[in-house]
C-alpha cells in the first residue's frame, strides 16, 4: 500500500478522483462510493475487492469469522 494521505474538511473526508471506499455509520449502515467508470473500462481489482466485501457483509457467518479474525490481531 502507498503512503496514507488524508484530506479532511468540516464535512468529512474527501476522496480523490479514482478512489473508492466502503463507508459505515451506525444510522445508515454501509455505503459503497466509487468513481464512474466507462462501460468499456476494466474495474481495478481493489474496487472489485471492496464490492465483494460489501456483498459478503450480508453473510452473518462470514461477518462473525472476520470479526473473530480482527479480534485475534488486536
Amino acid at each position: 500500500m502507498g503512503p496514507k494521505t488524508e484530506a479532511h474538511s468540516d464535512h468529512g473526508t474527501v476522496l480523490k478522483p479514482r478512489q473508492a471506499a466502503i463507508v459505515f455509520d451506525e444510522e445508515d449502515g454501509f455505503r459503497f462510493i466509487m468513481p464512474g467508470y466507462g462501460e468499456d473500462e476494466q474495474l481495478p481489482e481493489g474496487v472489485m475487492l471492496l464490492a465483494a466485501v460489501l456483498l459478503k457483509a450480508s453473510d452473518e457467518e462470514w461477518v462473525a469469522s472476520m470479526l473473530e479474525e480482527f479480534r485475534s490481531h488486536s
